[in-house]
């Protein structure tokens, strides 16, 4: 998990060199930017298959950024008003 100042295809292809170099994994990147919480969770294909789903848990994990979230079984988004809880996203 890492905190920074992304775009959101920054942080989307930040998370795809990650899971490339992990080969298995899970990838959470957030960032404040512009005083709203993004957050972006890549989940390796082989964790997939397994069941790990990377758009459930960011639906759980939006509601801790006061937010709403949603994507693929490999890789999700959220975006949300409480970028100051983007710490307790990434712990």
């Amino acid at each position: 998990a890492f905190e920074g100042d992304f775009e959101p295809d920054e942080m989307r292809n930040t998370a795809e060199e990650l899971i490339k170099e992990l080969k298995s994994g899970i990838v959470l990147l957030g960032s404040p930017r512009n005083q709203k919480a993004q957050i972006y969770l890549r989940v390796s294909d082989d964790l997939v298959k397994k069941g790990i789903l990377a758009d459930a848990m960011m639906r759980e994990l939006a509601v801790i950024i006061d937010g709403t979230g949603g994507g693929k079984p490999q890789g999700a988004m959220a975006g949300g008003k409480a970028y100051d809880k983007i710490p307790l996203v990434l712990l």
